[in-house]
């Protein structure tokens, strides 16, 4: 926990929702910088008998947490690649990211991508995912196979092409997001 991840935002975002339309939000990860103050705002706000805070997650128990989750948030400020996003895939759980860096590509059908600072589309997320059984049906299962385009198999296959097409100096064709990992050898 800390600023960079915009939990203040989450926060204010599930505030706003009507308190028997909200669904547990359970914040995973260890207290970082000035993460004191954002489990503190949890008390200010009156939140903590349906905000928890689990700790540090070990890997081998993410999968649990992500297959029980009606959603994954990501609402951070800042990220890099966005590891968290990708596993809440693989485990066809959709995904609630903000709109910054490689997200939105990672993302794709598998969830909705939301500017960091909007807290109306927040909340409206947040609220969407307790209403829309059949978009957390249909979204979970886009997120699932958009996780496959990131797989250990699929990776390797396109390093080697690059290898391959770098040691011909030609330039490979373009791949199509669809590809299946096993027509990237070609």
């Amino acid at each position: 926990l800390e600023p960079r991840k915009n939990l203040m935002l989450l926060l204010e975002a599930y505030r706003l929702l009507d308190k028997d339309a909200r669904l547990p939000l359970i914040l995973g990860g260890g207290v970082g910088w000035r993460g004191e103050q954002i489990l503190a705002a949890i008390e200010q706000m009156e939140l903590s008998d349906a905000v928890k805070h689990v700790g540090f997650v070990p890997a081998a128990d993410l999968p649990l947490w992500y297959n029980c989750a009606e959603a994954f948030l990501y609402p951070s400020i800042y990220e890099g690649f966005g590891l968290p996003v990708l596993e809440a895939m693989a485990c066809g759980t959709p995904v609630i990211a903000s709109d910054v860096a490689a997200l939105t590509e990672i993302v794709g059908k598998a969830g909705l991508c939301i500017a960091p600072d909007n807290l109306v589309r927040w909340a409206a997320a947040l609220q969407a995912v307790r209403e829309e059984d059949e978009w957390r049906e249909t979204v979970g299962q886009y997120a699932a196979l958009g996780a496959q385009r990131y797989s250990w198999q699929r990776t390797a296959l396109l390093t080697v092409r690059s290898y391959l097409y770098a040691m011909l100096d030609k330039d490979p064709p373009p791949l199509e997001d669809q590809e299946d990992a096993s027509d990237a050898s070609e």
